[in-house]
């Protein structure tokens, strides 16, 4: 039984693996943290619909817009923004299986952003305000950074977890042979480097997928670039128009807003089993005004189709994200694959499950380093403290800046999170003992996700129209239950300090 693996694993030359091992542990430890957070923030995103509607309960649920509604609401906040100035842009978003709300988001220079629920009437019943869901979603996408400086580091940390997923592969001849071998009980070291590597074999094709559309959607302003540049021969316009469709005219002069039941029946006459799922107009008003229309059809991986009418309903083009050349599909259906948003609820709830997988692996694979560290001597107790202080004060600064939207203070939400992540590293110099830091970060973190589960009842009680708010009540009380019920107790930690006085 041993002849096979031997000649096996002796193709592979012991130097090459211990290079590449050593490369794929320098780049792993370099950017821990980065990989970590975008791993953590990207497996709760996966769930952000349901998220937005546990963030404002009270509906209205609207499951479905009639073409007519879909236009007198349109006119509706027309009327409202258009009062306080001119509107650059109306976005509609509407009512989907996974997100029913009637969503309506005003954009202008002069005046901001102005957003609203609508009812199945169309009547605009309550200002929206989501700004747990746009912090979750900032973190996940450009961790909080401006302009593109975070796209191009998300971007990068994709860049690097295909590197560190194939390195891993590679450095490490028996994973597949190994595939479920888990050795509990025994050493610290073998114990993390089994559970490392066994989750990175099971989810080895989902680690790539996510990676990989990940970096793509975040460098996608320097992929078309290229694209431009090797495809189109510096074409900007051209490229841009079959990538992205066309823009609004530069006519300013005053115009009614489109007919959007009138578009809306062309489509369904066209696509009779295309469903229409967001509408955005630019330069709202005007005669160079655009409409974009995305559609959803079914057996289509690509999140959607855009269709673009001008301000007489002319339809101008259609992208082909549903039926075009084979390399704009791929492209268009990067955001499904990389958030899950396809095949409904089994497909999420295999998202956030291999989600969590590859959150472990981002802090399993530092634990291993510093575990065969300590194993030689070189006991690194305050690198210990500090990943220990990374790995679980995410949950601490997510449930409170959670918090802090609920309470209303939604410009305190990212400076909440900011601040707790610099509280958790801050304890790591003054609790000098690991565990108990392990243990005081996890006690805090399901503390403070029971008192946001608590709080969010009590704030909405008897007003919640959609059941999806206890339903993540219940979700993050049960997250919460196991942090706390995992975490260990002080009576253990000492135990387990007098037989491991290194670790």
């Amino acid at each position: 039984m041993n002849k096979p693996s031997k000649s096996i694993d002796a193709k592979i030359p012991a130097k090459f693996v211990a290079s590449v091992l050593a490369g794929h542990s320098t780049l792993g430890l370099t950017f821990a943290a980065l990989i970590y957070i975008v791993c953590f923030s990207g497996t709760v995103a996966v769930f952000a619909n349901e998220l937005l509607r546990w963030e404002r309960p009270t509906g209205p649920v609207v499951a479905e817009a009639s073409p007519a509604v879909i236009g007198e609401t349109a006119k509706a906040a027309y009327g409202r923004a258009s009062s306080l100035g001119p509107v650059d842009e109306l976005f509609m978003q509407l009512p989907t299986d996974d997100l029913p709300r009637l969503l309506i988001q005003a954009s202008s220079a002069q005046s901001g952003v102005e957003a609203w629920l609508a009812d199945e009437n169309g009547a605009l019943t309550a200002q929206e305000g989501i700004p747990w869901w746009q912090f979750l979603i900032g973190l996940h996408v450009r961790l909080l950074l401006p302009g593109l400086w975070g796209l191009v580091l998300v971007g990068l940390v994709g860049v690097f977890t295909v590197s560190l997923t194939t390195s891993g592969v590679l450095a490490h001849p028996r994973i597949f042979k190994d595939a479920f071998l888990l050795r509990w009980g025994g050493s610290r070291r073998l114990q993390e480097a089994d559970l490392h590597n066994r989750l990175s074999v099971w989810g080895l094709p989902f680690h790539i997928t996510i990676a990989l559309s990940g970096a793509v959607l975040a460098l996608a302003p320097f992929v078309v670039n290229l694209i431009v540049e090797a495809a189109y021969r510096g074409d900007t316009s051209k490229a841009y128009l079959d990538i992205y469709g066309p823009g609004p005219g530069e006519d300013r002069t005053a115009a009614p807003i489109p007919d959007l039941r009138a578009i809306i029946e062309e489509l369904t006459r066209t696509y009779p089993d295309a469903t229409v799922e967001a509408i955005t107009l630019q330069n709202v008003g005007t005669v160079g005004q655009l409409v974009h229309v995305l559609t959803k059809r079914p057996g289509q991986l690509n999140l959607s189709e855009r269709h673009f009418f001008d301000s007489g309903g002319k339809l101008l083009r259609t992208t082909g994200y549903d039926d075009g050349p084979a390399g704009l599909q791929w492209t268009a259906a990067m955001t499904a694959l990389h958030f899950g948003w396809f095949g409904g609820w089994f497909v999420k709830l295999a998202y956030g499950v291999l989600g969590a997988a590859l959150t472990i692996v981002a802090a399993t694979g530092v634990n291993i380093w510093l575990a065969r560290w300590s194993d030689k001597g070189h006991i690194r107790r305050a690198w210990q403290r500090v990943w220990t202080a990374v790995v679980w004060g995410q949950p601490v600064a997510f449930g409170a800046s959670a918090l802090a939207a609920l309470a209303g203070g939604a410009d305190w939400v990212a400076t909440a999170y900011v601040l707790v992540v610099a509280a958790a590293l801050g304890s790591a110099y003054f609790v000098r003992d690991n565990r108990l830091l392990s243990s005081a970060l996890r006690f805090l973190g399901g503390a403070n996700l029971l008192a946001l589960a608590g709080a969010h009842s009590i704030a909405w009680s008897g007003q919640m129209a959609d059941g999806m708010g206890w339903v993540v009540n219940a979700a993050i009380v049960i997250f919460a239950a196991l942090m706390i019920v995992t975490a260990p107790t002080l009576r253990h930690t000492r135990a387990l300090q007098s037989q491991h006085p290194g670790q």
